[in-house]
Formats: C-alpha cells, sequence, structure tokens
C-alpha cells in the first residue's frame, strides 16, 4: 500500500506549493514572469465574496463590486430545466421522446435539477469553473457540486479528467458510521479513533492511475484516511478509463489559456476591487477629518479642547475665536474616479447598465434599447453554448439511457389509455 501514499501527498503538496509561469519573464534572466497559483486565486475569490481582505484584519470598509455582477452574469448564462427535454422527429420518434419527457421531468424533480442548474451557473460566473461529481444512489445517477476548495490535481490541465485527482473530505463519525455497509474497516478505524478521542476525520479519495501488474499504469479510484503507517484503505476498484469513468465533470467560462481554471467575474475585478477599496477608505478617512470642528484664536492664553474646558452658558471673552473650515477637497475627483471603476467594471463583466435593469436616458429610443440589450445577450451566447452542451452530453450518456431501459409492456398500455 506504500505507493498509494506516494500518490496523494505529492498531489496535494504540488497543488499547495507550487506555481504554474504561464508567461515567460523578459530576457534570459526571467525578469517578472506571470506566475500562478490556483489555491491563491481560490482563496482570494472566497476572501472577496465574504466582503474580507485576504490580509488585513481591521475595521477598514470593503466595498464589494464583484457580488451585484455575478448575479446579473449568472441569469445571462443560467440554464433552466425545459432547455433540456428530448425532442422526437417523425410520429414513432415523437411518441418516444413525449414519452421519455414524462420520465426526464420526473427524475428533474426528484433530483431538484432546477437548483442544481442554478448553482452551477452562479458558481461558474463565480469562479470561472465549477466542478459536478456523479455517484450512484439506489441505483440512480445522482450528481452534486464538489468544493473546488476540496480538490487537488494538476492546475495546468485543459479538463479534469485529464489528470490524477485527490479529493479530501471533512467527516463525522456519523457519516463513517453511514458508510459501514459500504467500506472496508470503518468501525475498526472509529473504534481506534475513540481512543484518540477524535470527532472529526480527514478522508482522501484518489481518482487516477497507479501501478498495477508488469507496472502497467492501472485507473482506478481508492478512498481512505491517514498516511504511513497510520494509513487505513477503506474502498478500492478498477475503473475503465477517464473517458468512461471519471466521477467529476468540469465547466469552464471561456477558452483554457495555459491554466485548468478559467476566469471567473470576481477575478476579472481583481485589480478594481483593490483601487476601489483604496478610494473608499482614502474618503472616508477624509470625511472623518472634514466632520471635526476646529477653532482658531489670536488670544495665546486660550489652549486645548475649547468644547471639553466650557460649561454650559459659559462666556468666552475672545473676539478672534473663529471656526476653521475644512472641506474634503478630494470629494468631487473621489466620486468620478468611483464611477470610472463601476463603468470599467461593467465592460469587463459584460453587464451594461441595460442588463442590470437600469433605467436609459430619456432620450433613448425603444429600438436603441432593444439593439443594446440584443447585444448584451449575444455576447453570452458563447458560454451559454459551451455550458448547455455540456449538461446536454451527461444527460444524454447518464440520465436519459437508463430512464428509457425502464420502459415495458404496462408503461406502454397505460400511456395508449391516457
Amino acid at each position: 500500500e506504500e505507493f498509494k501514499q506516494n500518490m496523494i501527498v505529492p498531489i496535494i503538496d504540488d497543488s499547495k506549493n507550487s506555481y504554474l509561469q504561464l508567461v515567460e519573464g523578459k530576457g534570459g534572466i526571467n525578469i517578472n514572469p506571470i506566475l500562478y497559483n490556483q489555491r491563491e486565486i481560490l482563496r482570494k475569490i472566497n476572501f472577496y465574496i465574504n466582503n474580507r481582505y485576504t490580509e488585513r484584519n481591521d475595521d477598514a470598509i470593503f466595498w464589494n463590486i464583484s457580488n451585484p455582477r455575478i448575479t446579473h452574469f449568472t441569469k445571462l448564462i443560467s440554464p433552466d430545466t425545459k432547455d433540456f427535454y428530448p425532442v422526437g422527429l417523425g410520429q414513432h420518434n415523437f411518441l418516444q421522446a413525449w414519452a421519455l419527457r414524462k420520465k426526464v421531468r420526473k427524475w428533474f424533480d426528484d433530483e431538484q435539477f432546477y437548483k442544481t442548474l442554478n448553482d452551477t451557473a452562479e458558481g461558474e460566473s463565480t469562479y470561472g469553473s465549477l466542478v459536478w461529481k456523479k455517484y450512484k444512489k439506489n441505483g440512480k445517477t445522482c450528481i452534486k457540486e464538489a468544493k473546488l476548495d476540496n480538490l487537488y490535481f494538476d492546475q495546468s490541465v485543459e479538463w479534469i479528467k485529464d489528470t490524477d485527482i485527490v479529493e479530501l473530505h471533512n467527516l463525522s463519525v456519523n457519516d463513517l458510521w453511514s458508510k459501514v455497509d459500504v467500506w472496508d474497516g470503518v468501525e475498526t478505524f472509529i473504534n481506534k479513533a475513540k481512543k484518540q478521542k477524535t470527532n472529526r476525520f480527514e478522508v482522501w479519495e484518489f481518482t487516477g492511475f497507479l501501478d498495477g501488474e508488469d507496472n502497467r499504469p492501472v485507473y482506478k479510484h481508492v478512498i481512505g484516511s491517514g498516511y504511513g503507517n497510520e494509513q487505513v484503505i477503506f474502498w478500492e476498484e478498477e475503473l475503465v478509463s477517464p473517458e468512461k469513468d471519471c466521477p467529476y465533470i468540469d465547466f469552464h467560462l471561456g477558452r483554457y489559456r495555459g491554466r485548468w481554471l478559467r476566469t471567473g467575474v470576481v477575478e476579472r475585478l481583481f485589480e478594481l476591487q483593490e483601487r476601489a477599496n483604496q478610494l473608499v477608505n482614502q474618503n472616508a478617512a477624509a470625511t472623518e477629518i472634514s466632520s471635526l470642528l476646529l477653532l482658531k484664536s489670536n488670544n495665546a492664553d486660550i489652549t486645548g479642547n475649547v468644547l471639553e474646558q466650557a460649561v454650559n452658558g459659559q462666556i468666552i471673552g475672545d473676539e478672534s475665536l473663529a471656526q476653521i473650515g475644512i472641506q474634503n477637497v478630494g470629494l468631487a475627483q473621489f466620486i468620478q474616479e468611483m464611477n470610472m471603476i463601476n463603468q470599467q467594471a461593467d465592460k469587463v463583466c459584460l453587464t451594461p447598465e441595460i442588463v442590470q435593469g437600469e433605467s436609459s436616458p430619456s432620450n433613448t429610443t425603444f429600438r436603441g434599447i432593444a439593439v443594446v440589450n440584443a447585444g448584451a445577450v449575444t455576447a453570452f451566447k458563447n458560454y451559454r453554448q459551451d455550458l448547455f452542451e455540456k449538461i446536454a452530453n451527461f444527460l444524454l450518456e447518464e440520465i436519459f439511457p437508463p430512464l428509457v431501459k425502464k420502459w415495458n409492456r404496462d408503461n406502454v398500455i397505460e400511456m395508449a389509455e391516457d
């Protein structure tokens, strides 16, 4: 079992610590190359969508410009269940397609597929990529979203099936007990863990190639926990190939550019987000200063804070006492630059005001509004097509065939009588 340990740890370490060089630097000494680490990008995205800075932990304002645009971006690529119903051509195929739609609609309702589609569109908009995981439940193929933070693999591949994958799970005792009839050695593992007073367990799941007989690579699925001498194998099975048996299906926003994770809304706005935060906090500091009440006097005997030293009704005998006018002189420039940032953010994310539901200027014609709206929607055509085609292929290969196989004579008679 030692080779399994040697496969798990390097994949995790490489994913955490290695940097992918997307563009070479200048000259032979390689000055200023573009380096990329997927986990750093994911961490930054997760902080930003939760209105948090990645480094500082003070009371600074985080002026989020990503989350509103994620919503509008999502609605323009989000699929609906009605987009994936089978259609039959010809009299007999039409009837078969009608019957299949009955089965498909029930599967959609049972699996709450509409929610999966909505989450997929939002996840793809936010991160640029999203992963489904297939699994069997009561003989049916089901899907759930795999959390990107829990997946470790080669960050340079185009599709996730093209590489070995490690997925980490944080399971409770109850989670493990639910696997007693499925996995091997679970009860022994739990009893041993009780002595160590452990309530949560890290379980790894490996999908990829391992050395088999005659050192030939074999595509396998292995589930275990621990490393080295503490390693326990719960499940191991041999698969056919990544094309047929990889449990992970990935969806991407845009083309492949040397990195698996594509560029979502949040990453597109990294620089603009940082500048917006800087401006907002600078303006907040300037506004706080301009709100101060400062007084000046020619009398050298008056010192300290007049408001704190004076009592109610006291008369201050100083004709030269006057307020110093303080203004936020950069307010107009702040507003102008923030407007420029918002305009640029709309361009980068393809979410102009018409897409966001903002009112158009009063002199804008109806045809002009329609043209702008059509152009904005058309910009998402390729994104939608890539997403829809990938989902359709999954349904055609994994969902529809088992539903067709379940047809029997009783179904035909029931439909004929309806």
